[in-house]
């Protein structure tokens, strides 16, 4: 999020120092290419985080039935 931040904050100020049309132009499909990135970054991350919590529910369950077996 900071990043977006950063860059529409970037892009400001080269709109406002004079850069030209086609710079705000191509800055801002940078900002928007970006975006889309984190997005689907984010929904990666959610998918990874879903998948390491059964992971690790698996681990716990054989780690107990061992335990078990051995008592």
């Amino acid at each position: 999020m900071k990043k977006i931040i950063n860059v529409t904050f970037i892009l400001l100020i080269l709109l406002a120092s004079g850069c030209s049309r086609e710079e705000a132009e191509k800055n801002e499909k940078q900002l928007a290419n970006l975006q889309k990135e984190m997005s689907e970054l984010k929904i990666e991350n959610t998918k990874l985080k879903m998948v390491n919590t059964k992971l690790e529910k698996k681990l716990k369950t054989i780690i107990k039935e061992r335990t078990d077996s051995k008592n």
